[in-house]
C-alpha cells in the first residue's frame, strides 16, 4: 500500500515536471526553431501531438501508477523523435547568443513554483557524480533557496529519489 502510495506521489511529480518542459517546448522552443527553419513545422506539429498523448497518459499514471507500461512506450517514442528532429535544428541554428537568449527567456517566463520543483527535482535524481555538472549553472540564490525553502516542500509533497524500492 505504500509502495502505490509514494508511487503515485512520484507520479504527480513526473507530470508536474513533464507538464512544465512540455510548456516551454510548445511555446519557446519549437516556435524559436520553426522561425529559423520554416520546414520545422511539420516536425512541431508532430511533437505537440505527442506532448498531448504523452499528458493524457500521465493522467492515468498519477490515478494508477500500475499504467506505467502504456506510458513508457510513448515517452521512448517522443524522446528519439525529438533527437531525431528537433536537436539537429537547435545544434545547427542557435548560435552562443541565442543560447543565453533562450536561457534569459525560460528565465523570466517560469513561474517560481516552477522553479522550486523544477529545481529540486534536479537536485533529487541527478546522480551524485555529476551534481557538480549539473548544478553549476544554478544561480547561488536559487541553491540557497532550494536547501532553506524548496526541498523540504518537494520532500513533503513528492518523497524523494532514494526512498524508492529497488525491484
Amino acid at each position: 500500500r505504500g509502495e502505490l502510495r509514494q508511487a503515485t506521489r512520484r507520479a504527480r511529480l513526473l507530470a508536474r515536471v513533464l507538464g512544465e518542459h512540455h510548456r516551454v517546448e510548445d511555446e519557446l522552443l519549437w516556435p524559436a526553431l520553426e522561425a529559423r527553419r520554416p520546414e520545422f513545422a511539420d516536425a512541431r506539429f508532430d511533437l505537440e501531438l505527442q506532448h498531448v498523448q504523452l499528458d493524457a497518459a500521465l493522467e492515468d499514471l498519477q490515478l494508477d501508477p500500475r499504467t506505467i507500461d502504456r506510458f513508457i512506450p510513448l515517452l521512448a517514442e517522443h524522446l528519439q523523435d525529438e533527437e531525431q528532429l528537433a536537436l539537429p535544428v537547435w545544434l545547427a541554428t542557435f548560435t552562443p547568443e541565442d543560447h543565453v537568449d533562450f536561457e534569459q527567456r525560460l528565465r523570466r517566463s517560469t513561474p517560481v513554483r516552477h522553479i522550486a520543483t523544477m529545481l529540486s527535482w534536479l537536485f533529487d535524481v541527478t546522480p551524485h557524480e555529476v551534481r557538480p555538472l549539473a548544478t553549476s549553472r544554478v544561480p547561488t540564490s536559487l541553491r540557497w533557496a532550494h536547501h532553506a525553502v524548496f526541498r523540504h516542500v518537494y520532500s513533503a509533497r513528492y518523497g524523494r529519489h532514494a526512498e524508492l524500492s529497488v525491484a
